[in-house]
């Protein structure tokens, strides 16, 4: 899926490409020349293109964890939703939110790569704190971009973590990207980010999350 966004007459594009296809061809012809130098080789499995992928692939690693977290027992609650559960490439699509108290939120797309990206806040709204009771829309008309859907198909989902007090989960340069990459090779960052995780305990926090079928 590609999110295409855009500002006045301005675009950026946010490219979730799709898994690596090895050519059949190729495949025999490298598991030959491994299996004469004795070493195992372990296919890939394919990402049919014929049916959407049905789950979020993601390493085990810190941001697997963010997405995984569970909060059996919150203080308060957190809703988010999307104007429709399926969409097909062209459609425009937007997230929705609420909460019963006032909290700082912070919003991470996992596409079905496993890439991550956060969308809220973002360099059109860096401020992230939210007030209880309020239906948010992202992105809203005050905002001034849409999100719109491109192939491939696949499932993405969003998590939405909500804190009383600020959180600084991810460094975030939105001078660079609207909508800030969270690299898993930047080691300085996923510091930062491991920090902010081990202290999230400390917080009055709630999470949820929500799953985009794109076909």
């Amino acid at each position: 899926m590609e999110c295409l966004l855009g500002l006045s007459n301005h675009c950026w594009h946010i490219r979730l490409r799709p898994y690596v296809f090895v050519l059949s061809l190729l495949s025999v012809f490298f598991a030959c020349v491994a299996k004469q130098n004795g070493v195992t080789v372990e296919e890939s499995i394919p990402k049919g293109t014929e049916k959407p992928v049905t789950s979020v692939d993601l390493k085990p690693d810190l941001l697997t964890k963010i997405l995984n977290l569970k909060q059996d027992k919150p203080s308060f609650n957190i809703d988010i939703w999307t104007d429709k559960k399926r969409y097909r490439a062209g459609e425009v699509i937007r997230f929705l939110f609420r909460t019963d108290r006032d909290c700082y939120l912070i919003l991470i797309d996992y596409d079905t790569n496993g890439n991550v990206k956060v969308l809220f806040p973002n360099r059109y709204c860096q401020n992230n704190f939210i007030r209880a009771g309020r239906t948010y829309i992202i992105p809203g008309s005050e905002y001034g971009f849409k999100l719109k859907i491109e192939p491939p198909p696949g499932i993405e989902k969003v998590k939405a973590i909500a804190t009383t007090e600020p959180l600084s989960l991810f460094e975030l340069d939105f001078a660079k990207n609207p909508f800030p990459t969270v690299e898993r090779s930047n080691t300085r960052g996923m510091r930062t980010t491991r920090i902010a995780l081990d202290s999230l305990p400390t917080f009055n926090w709630a999470e949820n999350s929500c799953t985009i079928s794109i076909r």
